[in-house]
């Protein structure tokens, strides 16, 4: 799997000259990834069976810390971690996945793409539009559950 690893140099590097801060690492399950994390939210790499799998989320974080009332907080909290299913089923596609970030207080929207090795220069372009996407859509959700 090293070689993964030196395969990915190069992407990391394309992050890193449009001016972010981009690293290889060993993730979660073992694999070699080009992780970048910016305000926007986080971009991973890695190289997928015949493509690059390309993982980009994003976080409403705090997403009920301003409420005064603990109990009120705690109820709102529940009520949008009991819709996160029926969002799922009836906003998402299938690629995309939604949870409740207990460490963020808010809901964590994630999107992954499989993009061909062709595509290898445009990474850092395509990754900042499934960002963009991304976040539009969790501001959508957001409207959804304060409605």
């Amino acid at each position: 799997m090293s070689d993964h690893r030196d395969a990915l140099q190069p992407v990391a590097t394309q992050f890193r000259d449009v001016g972010l801060y981009a690293y290889v690492t060993i993730d979660e399950e073992n694999r070699w990834t080009v992780a970048c994390d910016i305000e926007e939210g986080h971009i991973d790499v890695r190289i997928g069976p015949d493509s690059y799998e390309l993982e980009v989320w994003a976080t409403l974080t705090g997403m009920y810390v301003d409420e005064e009332s603990e109990r009120r907080r705690i109820a709102r909290e529940r009520l949008a971690r009991i819709s996160l299913p029926g969002l799922q089923r009836g906003y998402l596609n299938d690629d995309h996945r939604i949870v409740w970030d207990d460490f963020e207080q808010g809901i964590q929207l994630r999107k992954r793409v499989d993009l061909p090795f062709s595509a290898g220069q445009r990474l850092p372009a395509i990754a900042f539009q499934q960002l963009e996407e991304l976040n539009d859509t969790l501001l959508f959700i957001e409207r959804q559950l304060s409605s």
